[in-house]
């Protein structure tokens, strides 16, 4: 519906995709960031994926172990977006209808510390100010697998904020990263259960979650059905 009355009026929607590498272990995950490029190019929606020009620790993905030498977020991130990536310097909301923020332990190592410093996290500044920016100005923000818990650190009411309805998964067995729950909790925000199909709206604050690879069984499929759902909720707030 939407992607039909952009062709028929013209109006060019635009969506910025925030990567923090390439790779679950030390970047953005794959799979969740090509999801939203999917969905995001069905509904005829524009898109601009940015990182940050910052070369951190790498990690081998076929043993899961440190890798010798660092690697450039930006210049790894270009491997998802083609080669059309842009410095996070340049990501301004008002060129923008939406953000989206797909997960992969880049958010826990390089867009913040959580992987190391827990509750006790800080966001990348460059991160928190770009986050804030679009929160401000009022651009719907989508964000899945354990890319909420630097959302529920910079608006939860331990920031100063009022907090946010967020989801990270469920408690149990098939979530090994539910700890990330307690934290995002205790930062100040509501937590919500959703298993991988689901979503949690919060329309007052233009956010919407999807747990996506949270849930260590996940297929495949079931993580692009969910952020089908995560973003075109978002795209419904444009």
């Amino acid at each position: 519906m939407l992607a039909a009355l952009s062709r028929k009026f013209g109006i060019a929607k635009k969506a910025a995709i925030l990567l923090s590498g390439c790779g679950v272990y030390d970047g953005s995950e794959i799979h969740e960031s090509v999801s939203i490029i999917m969905h995001l190019s069905r509904a005829g929606i524009q898109y601009q994926c940015f990182s940050i020009n910052r070369s951190v620790p790498a990690v081998n993905h076929a043993s899961g172990t440190p890798a010798e030498g660092l690697r450039n977020m930006l210049e790894e991130s270009a491997r998802i977006a083609r080669g059309d990536v842009k410095s996070i310097s340049e990501m301004k909301p008002e060129a923008y209808d939406a953000l989206f923020i797909p997960g992969g332990f880049g958010i826990a190592k390089n867009f913040s510390n959580f992987a190391s410093a827990g509750d006790k996290m800080e966001v990348d500044p460059e991160v928190a100010k770009a986050v804030w920016e679009f929160f401000h100005a009022k651009k719907p923000i989508g964000a899945c697998c354990i890319a909420p818990v630097i959302l529920a650190k910079i608006f939860g009411t331990v920031s100063g904020k009022s907090g946010l309805d967020v989801t990270l998964g469920k408690k149990g067995a098939e979530w090994p990263y539910a700890g990330s729950i307690e934290v995002a909790n205790k930062f100040g925000n509501k937590l919500v259960d959703c298993d991988i199909d689901d979503i949690c709206k919060d329309r007052f604050n233009n956010v919407v979650t999807t747990p996506a690879y949270m849930r260590e069984t996940a297929k495949p499929h079931e993580v692009f059905d969910g952020i089908k759902k995560m973003v075109d909720e978002v795209i419904s707030y444009i």
